[in-house]
Protein backbone atom coordinates (compact mmCIF):
# COMPACT_ATOMS: atom_id res chain seq x y z
CA UNK A 1 0.00 0.00 0.00
CA UNK A 2 1.57 3.25 -1.12
CA UNK A 3 -1.01 5.77 0.15
CA UNK A 4 -1.50 6.65 3.81
CA UNK A 5 -5.23 6.00 3.45
CA UNK A 6 -7.04 4.29 0.57
CA UNK A 7 -10.83 4.22 0.20
CA UNK A 8 -12.81 1.97 -2.12
CA UNK A 9 -16.12 0.23 -2.45
CA UNK A 10 -15.94 -3.41 -1.34
CA UNK A 11 -15.77 -5.86 -4.24
CA UNK A 12 -19.00 -7.82 -4.43
CA UNK A 13 -19.24 -11.37 -5.75
CA UNK A 14 -15.63 -12.14 -4.84
CA UNK A 15 -14.85 -15.70 -3.74
CA UNK A 16 -14.47 -16.07 0.00
CA UNK A 17 -10.71 -16.23 0.47
CA UNK A 18 -9.56 -15.63 4.00
CA UNK A 19 -6.61 -13.25 4.09
CA UNK A 20 -4.71 -10.85 6.33
CA UNK A 21 -2.52 -7.84 5.74
CA UNK A 22 -0.09 -5.50 7.46
CA UNK A 23 -2.34 -2.43 7.47
CA UNK A 24 -5.53 -1.51 9.33
CA UNK A 25 -8.78 -2.15 7.51
CA UNK A 26 -11.94 -0.32 8.51
CA UNK A 27 -15.23 -1.24 6.83
CA UNK A 28 -18.43 0.79 6.94
CA UNK A 29 -21.63 -1.06 6.01
CA UNK A 30 -23.84 1.47 4.30
CA UNK A 31 -26.32 -1.22 3.25
CA UNK A 32 -26.29 -4.94 3.96
CA UNK A 33 -28.35 -7.52 2.16
CA UNK A 34 -27.28 -10.97 3.40
CA UNK A 35 -23.62 -9.93 3.85
CA UNK A 36 -21.24 -11.50 6.35
CA UNK A 37 -17.93 -10.78 8.03
CA UNK A 38 -15.91 -13.97 8.27
CA UNK A 39 -13.04 -14.14 10.78
CA UNK A 40 -11.12 -17.38 11.05
CA UNK A 41 -13.83 -19.89 12.13
CA UNK A 42 -16.65 -17.42 12.90
CA UNK A 43 -19.04 -15.42 10.76
CA UNK A 44 -21.26 -12.48 11.67
CA UNK A 45 -24.19 -11.16 9.67
CA UNK A 46 -23.63 -7.50 8.82
CA UNK A 47 -26.30 -4.86 9.40
CA UNK A 48 -26.74 -1.37 7.98
CA UNK A 49 -24.47 1.04 9.87
CA UNK A 50 -22.00 -1.57 11.15
CA UNK A 51 -18.37 -0.51 11.46
CA UNK A 52 -15.68 -3.19 11.42
CA UNK A 53 -12.09 -2.56 12.48
CA UNK A 54 -9.59 -5.24 11.40
CA UNK A 55 -6.15 -4.91 12.95
CA UNK A 56 -3.07 -6.04 11.02
CA UNK A 57 -2.72 -9.82 10.96
CA UNK A 58 -6.41 -10.63 11.50
CA UNK A 59 -7.51 -13.44 9.15
CA UNK A 60 -10.83 -12.32 7.64
CA UNK A 61 -13.04 -11.73 4.60
CA UNK A 62 -16.34 -10.05 3.78
CA UNK A 63 -18.94 -12.02 1.86
CA UNK A 64 -21.28 -9.77 -0.14
CA UNK A 65 -22.62 -11.79 -3.06
CA UNK A 66 -25.46 -9.54 -4.17
CA UNK A 67 -26.01 -6.21 -5.91
CA UNK A 68 -27.73 -4.48 -2.97
CA UNK A 69 -24.96 -4.48 -0.34
CA UNK A 70 -22.78 -1.37 -0.15
CA UNK A 71 -19.67 -1.65 2.01
CA UNK A 72 -16.95 0.98 2.02
CA UNK A 73 -13.38 -0.16 2.75
CA UNK A 74 -10.75 2.11 4.32
CA UNK A 75 -7.16 0.88 4.33
CA UNK A 76 -4.91 2.79 6.75
CA UNK A 77 -1.17 2.47 7.28
CA UNK A 78 -0.33 1.64 10.89
CA UNK A 79 2.16 4.52 10.99
CA UNK A 80 -0.53 6.95 9.80
CA UNK A 81 -2.96 5.69 12.44
CA UNK A 82 -0.28 6.02 15.14
CA UNK A 83 0.62 9.56 14.03
CA UNK A 84 -2.99 10.78 13.92
CA UNK A 85 -3.91 9.34 17.31
CA UNK A 86 -0.60 9.97 19.13
CA UNK A 87 -2.08 13.12 20.71
CA UNK A 88 -4.57 10.92 22.60
CA UNK A 89 -1.93 8.85 24.41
Amino acid sequence: MEENVTVRSNFRYMPVILHSHQFIELNYVLRSEDSYMIMENESFQLKDGDIILCPPGLVHNIKAHNSKSIIIDYFIRVTTFDTVFSAFK
